[in-house]
């Protein structure tokens, strides 16, 4: 079966928007120690103006991705009840500015993927969206 376009188009945005986070965190743990550039890389403190809005645009392209995937007219056929996918976009939504104003408080101390694995709320976040996966492409409802 060949990679979905659908799949690299979501992967790049969700991908960057973590990224982002790991700059955007190590930009606020240099902020907070008075620190304004890191030596020998070529961003800043001052670059959060922009780093940050385009992390979170990023993040929220990603879901958009995801629910025009759902639309597609191969995921109609292919899962049971398509419309259940929709939950997944709103626990990305909710995981994703979780991930941003632990960014925030300056409580992103390692890798996203790290943290989501660490953090106790995104493991159950992530294993709620795999369940209901699994139940779209399994359950028929109505």
């Amino acid at each position: 079966m060949p990679t979905s376009r659908w799949l690299l188009a979501f992967s790049i945005f969700i991908f960057f928007s973590l990224a982002l986070i790991k700059r955007c965190s190590e930009l606020v743990s240099m902020d907070k120690q008075g620190r304004t550039t890191v030596q020998g890389r070529d961003y800043r403190v001052g670059d959060l103006v922009v780093l940050w809005p385009t992390g979170v645009a990023a993040g929220l392209g990603s879901v958009v991705v995801f629910w025009l995937f759902i639309n597609a007219p191969e995921v109609q056929q292919r899962y049971a009840t398509p419309e259940l996918l929709w939950l997944i976009g709103f626990a990305l939504i909710y995981w994703l500015s979780r991930l941003w104003m632990k960014t925030a408080r300056g409580e992103m101390h390692d890798d996203p993927l790290v943290y989501a694995l660490v953090d106790r709320v995104s493991r159950y976040t992530v294993i709620g969206m795999v369940a209901v996966a699994i139940a779209a492409f399994f359950v028929k409802l109505g």
